[in-house]
């Protein structure tokens, strides 16, 4: 039985990425937002559905989320063009880096583009969820998007989730 199949909960992020730079690339003549990969456009921003977490420890505090699918940006006959693919979260206690893949093809590669405190999380039966964290941009994130932000600044703030139900690779596990 596959993921989709179970009748397990699953996570999911939900981020709007950044208003400004969307309402650039939408107001350019052959500006376009492009969602590919299972993530769907949903209540003003991107949800990408939760793949796999692992490393986590048994209290929760550490450990890595990855969710599928994403989004790319264009503009400028193809000169603009910002591809945010499978989310990544490393999480340490209430520090995270996300990461994204940000090429396709035989040469993908991925980059740290953000950091983000993370609020203390809710936690349900079926799921731990982390709302309105706030990404601060990283180096590699502010080239990511055409060096037109400084480093630290605010991406729109995110909510991202795993599912609590399904068996997990946790570090004891190895």
């Amino acid at each position: 039985m596959n993921r989709l199949e179970s009748d397990e909960a699953n996570g999911y992020l939900l981020w709007p990425v950044k208003k400004s730079f969307r309402e650039y690339i939408a107001a350019l003549e052959d500006g376009s937002e492009t969602v590919e990969g299972g993530a769907v456009s949903a209540d003003g921003g991107f949800v990408f559905a939760e793949c796999e977490s692992t490393g986590f420890t048994d209290d929760g505090s550490i450990g890595t989320i990855r969710y599928g699918g994403g989004v790319s940006f264009s503009g400028y006959g193809g000169m603009l063009s910002t591809r945010l693919f499978e989310p990544w979260f490393e999480i340490d206690g209430q520090q995270a880096r996300m990461s994204v893949q940000t090429r396709g093809g035989s040469h993908p590669a991925r980059q740290v583009i953000a950091t983000c405190e993370l609020p203390l999380p809710e936690t349900t039966t079926e799921l731990v969820v982390w709302r309105d964290a706030v990404p601060l941009l990283t180096f590699e994130g502010v080239s990511l998007f055409g060096d037109v932000y400084q480093p630290g600044s605010a991406l729109d703030c995110l909510t991202l989730s795993r599912g609590r139900r399904r068996r997990e690779t946790t570090q004891a596990d190895g």
